[in-house]
């Protein structure tokens, strides 16, 4: 909210008078949740291009569950990514990780569709989106 500026003449010797302007702002912030001061929301990297090319393959109403389900992910604290049990968040033990990153997660999109990714600071990063769980572990 911001009040109007208010304009001071003040008089000056010899009858000069000198016009100031005085602006008062106020700012009003909303209250600060104590959840908000230690943890930051999840961020998504969907730039890798085996992610683009496996979630453009899926039915349009799966990819659209997918999606629905990255707008829950972007709402988690990595906390609350680690305890919700329906990502059912989990290492994956068959396969290594590369790039300087040393594990991979397996975290539940759908009911059918399993992502594949590492977290990379505050960024979870997804490589590959498959709608066979096994798939998504490299078994058939």
């Amino acid at each position: 909210m911001k009040k109007k500026p208010s304009i001071v003449s003040k008089k000056l010797s010899h009858g000069q008078q000198k016009t100031q302007q005085s602006r008062l702002t106020l700012t009003i912030f909303p209250p600060l949740k104590t959840q908000a001061l230690t943890e930051k929301h999840v961020q998504l990297d969907l730039n890798n291009a085996e992610f683009q090319r496996t979630w453009i393959a899926l039915e349009s109403d799966e990819a659209e569950r997918v999606r629905s389900t990255f707008k829950k992910i972007l709402k988690l604290t990595w906390p609350e990514v680690y305890k919700d049990k329906g990502l059912h968040w989990e290492k994956i033990q068959s396969i290594t990780g590369s790039q300087g990153h040393e594990s991979l997660y397996s975290f539940r999109l759908t009911k059918s569709a399993r992502g594949i990714g590492f977290r990379h600071g505050n960024h979870l990063c997804v490589l590959l989106v498959s709608a066979d769980h096994d798939g998504a572990y490299g078994k058939k």
